[in-house]
């Protein structure tokens, strides 16, 4: 993972969340996979002191996936730093080969939530894709 002081996004999606409010937390996250990977995404004031949020929206996507590689996004958990939950199933089927995906989702949650993570499966003869993640959130 590599937290990015910048959108890794063409349009960000932080003038996005109709109904949530102006965001006040932001993180973003490149990471390039060669096998199956998660992607764990904390919003923070500082290095140290992650902001809780409850609302939230996130956008992750890929680029540069190998030709022989399929994708396959799983679900999105939540965390308070002590109960994780299922904030969104797993919804965007198996890519074909080679294929990139762009997905944008909104997260509401009754916890405080200090990460938001989820898994992604590369499967084929050669496996390599860079997914790239954005996170919006306010308390």
């Amino acid at each position: 993972m590599t937290q990015q002081a910048t959108s890794p996004f063409v349009q960000p999606s932080g003038n996005a969340m109709l109904g949530l409010g102006a965001p006040i937390i932001q993180t973003y996250d490149v990471t390039v996979l060669a096998a199956t990977g998660t992607i764990t995404l904390t919003p923070a004031t500082s290095q140290t002191n992650a902001q809780p949020f409850t609302k939230a929206r996130l956008r992750m996507k890929s680029s540069a996936v190998n030709a022989a590689t399929t994708i396959t996004i799983g679900n999105v958990t939540g965390s308070d730093g002590t109960n994780t939950v299922i904030l969104h199933n797993a919804e965007l089927a198996t890519t074909a080969a080679g294929a990139n995906f762009d997905v944008n989702m909104i997260l509401l949650s009754d916890l405080q939530l200090t990460s938001i993570s989820y898994t992604v499966t590369l499967a084929g003869t050669t496996t390599a894709a860079t997914i790239s993640s954005e996170l919006y959130g306010n308390p």
